[in-house]
């Protein structure tokens, strides 16, 4: 089921997210562990209850946590952020496929204005029996067979399709899509007033019409599972390993971090710079950077702590910049320019009676909580 929103425009591109669920949290009637999500399955995975029809254990599988990364797409003034298109959870025995644009519409027609856990997981439930149109609803749920010796197969499959098809949509429209993992290693994704500057002077500047967002439940995936996901998001120009100010996080936390970043119109500079150049090359820009700004605030008599090694970095990537280097020329990784070298700014005028000093009560006449002594 392809995505419904329009052509990127102000918003930027469109945003995919691929949400990957090992979901090996329950176990059988062997008591050994079984991957994938088991739906509407009682006391293995979430189901609607016979009684009320509402929807239980949505915790198994960890469904509690996809559906919160689902929520994060919301937005003010809308159900859903006109950019985002799909989500798409997978996991070994199950996948939901959510039309993001379609699913608002259905939302509307039903009075619905926010989602909830019980819309979200409950009404895959029922795409799962199929007492809900997949077509009006825009959620649409694939069941997968776990090979011999619990292969995921046609799992990896169904991935290798969404990407495609992602992909597709993207060429045909003269664009490019570009996939986005979570690595704590990998370089660090910080917006700057210096992002797409590179890829300008690089003149390396693809027309990016979507981005998958790629990330696992709360427990990750396995190294097995990563190198699969890499083969499957194909080239590595079209993939980014990137990592996101706070280290770790849990899905929905750093799904939104992008979204935001997306909104703000911060992602899109950066990921075109990643694409432009190195990661040694950006490595080197962002310290000289940091250089040029601690140079700036120097020269207002203040102080900004340095990146060791930097100053190197500096004198190489601004050798155009004389003025720059020479203030930069006496700076130790560890210091800043003299304060002293700088005219230093006088006090700034009075503008009224001085204010009075407050007493300083004497310790016995102290009201702190702990007492005096």
């Amino acid at each position: 089921m392809a995505a419904k929103t329009g052509t990127p425009g102000k918003a930027g591109p469109r945003v995919h997210v691929l949400y990957l669920e090992q979901a090996n949290d329950q176990r059988g009637e062997d008591g050994q562990r079984s991957p994938g999500v088991f739906l509407d399955c009682a006391g293995r995975g979430p189901c609607l209850c016979a009684g009320c029809g509402g929807v239980a254990d949505v915790w198994r599988g960890r469904l509690d946590n996809m559906q919160t990364t689902l929520r994060m797409c919301c937005s003010e003034g809308a159900i859903f952020r006109p950019f985002v298109a799909q989500f798409a959870f997978c996991s070994p025995r199950a996948s939901i496929l959510y039309d993001v644009p379609q699913l608002g519409s259905w939302m509307r027609t039903q009075g619905v204005k926010r989602p909830t856990e019980a819309l979200i997981v409950g009404s895959a439930l029922r795409a799962h029996r199929g007492e809900l149109s997949p077509v009006e609803s825009g959620i649409a749920v694939s069941s997968h067979a776990l090979a011999a010796g619990g292969a995921d197969d046609e799992m990896w499959a169904w991935v290798g399709g969404f990407v495609a098809r992602v992909r597709e949509r993207a060429k045909e429209e003269g664009g490019l899509a570009v996939a986005l993992t979570l690595d704590k290693k990998a370089p660090l994704l910080s917006p700057t007033p210096m992002a797409g500057v590179l890829a300008q002077a690089s003149g390396a500047q693809p027309a990016v019409a979507d981005i998958v967002v790629v990330v696992g439940g709360p427990s990750g995936f396995t190294a097995g599972w990563a190198a699969k996901l890499n083969e499957v998001l194909g080239e590595p120009k079209e993939r980014l390993a990137v990592s996101l100010r706070g280290g770790l996080q849990h899905s929905y936390a750093a799904v939104l971090d992008l979204l935001l970043m997306h909104e703000r119109e911060e992602l899109l500079p950066l990921l075109l710079d990643r694409l432009a150049v190195p990661v040694d090359v950006l490595k080197r820009a962002r310290a000289a950077e940091h250089e040029l700004r601690r140079a700036w605030v120097a020269s207002l008599g203040l102080d900004l702590p340095a990146q060791p090694g930097a100053r190197d970095v500096a004198a190489t990537a601004l050798g155009r910049h004389p003025a720059c280097v020479a203030a930069l020329a006496s700076v130790s990784p560890q210091t800043t320019p003299s304060v002293a070298a700088v005219p230093a700014a006088g006090p700034p005028p009075a503008t009224g009676p001085p204010k009075a000093k407050r007493r300083k009560l004497p310790p016995a006449a102290s009201k702190s909580g702990s007492g005096s002594r």
